[in-house]
């Protein structure tokens, strides 16, 4: 095992020797680690699990559940991908469907403005069902010259919620026009706002914003080229933006960074200078440092507590 590089604010990480340290035993501790040292506002604590026989692991990996198995950590984006595409029939195009579900979409569209209450409920609804399609055809009438018109599809796709997402970063990156361009935003940020969602992904299944569950706060908000490169990223109140030479800067500090990418889980990763291990900054808080090979060695949880991978690459050494 390689010795971990550097902490986020370039400090020496150590391993734990205090007499305060204690060693966890996968079998036995993993419950406690858990419950101590793994809380997230999603309340995932699956990221932490024992191995069985049989069972596989986040990479469809299957385990041999032997005694003394290993902890999973959640694993990092594959290098050389910056974001994953969501295969989704939420993602379907509304230029690609038959005629009748066009006709159908638009019917629906045209009812949100009935003056029967049940009929506006009831398209609401299916307009729902329907997706990405609907949202791309909601998302030319923000642009329409009737008021009434404009703002029944602007308040149809803030209910619609993250499955309107995609449509709106479409009309944002190619606007049909002025108005487009300016009123799309607005109704973008409203759907972050208001939503119940925590994960915002543009057409082609990258993820753009990350906001917390309880406090609705931006944890993340991405950004991309013309060449799909990632050009910008704000976590954590530091801005990495991208240079022409393909490195990155960062808002609030000196230095190169290099290979940043969004990952899968909606944090950020990115390697110091020419460092060949890398840190990421998960969306729950936490720190991961990891080696080269992928192996993550340290994880310094989000009220600074670290936990250090021994040497024997099975258990993990922590902080009381």
């Amino acid at each position: 095992m390689s010795t971990p590089f550097t902490s986020t604010d370039s400090t020496p990480v150590k391993p734990i020797t205090t007499s305060d340290s204690r060693f966890v035993n996968p079998d036995k501790d993993v419950d406690s680690l858990h419950n101590r040292f793994y809380t997230s506002s999603w309340g995932d604590p699956g990221s932490w699990s024992r191995s069985q026989p049989g069972a596989q692991d986040r990479n469809g990996t299957e385990s041999s559940g032997e005694k003394g198995g290993t902890l999973e950590i959640p694993p990092l984006w594959p290098k050389g991908k910056e974001q994953d595409i969501k295969e989704s029939p939420m993602l379907g195009s509304f230029d690609k469907q038959p005629n009748a579900v066009k006709e159908q979409i638009d019917g629906l569209i045209k009812k949100l403005n009935a003056p029967d209450g049940k009929d506006r409920e009831q398209a609401q609804e299916q307009l729902k069902q329907y997706g990405h399609a609907a949202a791309q055809r909601l998302v030319r009438n923000v642009d329409s010259d009737s008021y009434r018109e404009r703002d029944a599809a602007e308040r149809q796709l803030i209910r619609m919620g993250a499955a309107a997402v995609p449509a709106l970063y479409d009309a944002i990156e190619k606007p049909l026009s002025v108005h487009q361009l300016d009123r799309a935003p607005k109704v973008l940020d409203n759907i972050v706002k208001s939503s119940s969602d925590t994960e915002f992904r543009d057409g082609q299944g990258r993820i753009r914003r990350v906001v917390d569950g309880t406090t609705r706060e931006m944890i993340l908000e991405a950004n991309y080229n013309k060449n799909g490169d990632l050009s910008d990223a704000t976590i954590r109140g530091a801005k990495f933006s991208r240079q022409d030479d393909g490195s990155y800067v960062r808002s609030d500090t000196d230095g190169k960074y290099n290979n940043v990418h969004v990952t899968a889980g909606g944090g950020l990763s990115f390697q110091i200078g020419d460092s060949k291990g890398s840190i990421e900054w998960a969306a729950d808080g936490r720190t991961l440092i990891v080696d080269p090979d992928g192996t993550v060695n340290t994880i310094i949880m989000p009220d600074g507590k670290q936990i250090d991978r021994m040497q024997d690459g099975k258990r993990f050494q922590h902080s009381l």
